[in-house]
């Protein structure tokens, strides 16, 4: 699956644009992580929940493997590349800006193994 995105993202222009979840790929909810009763107590609905939870899937592998709070620290740090707002909640990065990030890492993580 890794190789799917490897080649989705190899094959995209520098000035295309990517969202969030295709970064750090798509993880779904179990339901049982919805509580549907609100009468209930919050301990029972944990206490099923770890009872009967399957665990997350992934959907798409990530192209880069972080959580989304790293990411998110990484981004307003100015660490990683910064997003372009394309309209109100809206914000994706560029292929090109994401590449070159990538490739400036591998280079700094080469360098200091020599």
């Amino acid at each position: 699956m890794l190789d799917e995105v490897s080649n989705l993202f190899d094959e995209m222009p520098n000035d295309a644009y990517i969202r969030e979840n295709f970064i750090l790929g798509l993880v779904s909810k179990s339901a049982l992580d919805i509580p549907r009763k609100k009468y209930r107590k919050e301990q029972n609905i944990q206490k099923e929940a770890q009872k009967n939870k399957p665990p997350p899937i992934n959907t798409r592998a990530p192209l880069i493997p972080i959580s989304r709070s790293t990411w998110r620290r990484w981004v307003k740090a100015g660490t990683a590349p910064q997003p372009v707002k394309l309209s109100a909640g809206v914000v994706a990065w560029r292929v090109g800006d994401l590449r070159e990030w990538l490739r400036q890492k591998s280079s700094d993580y080469h360098d200091s193994i020599k």
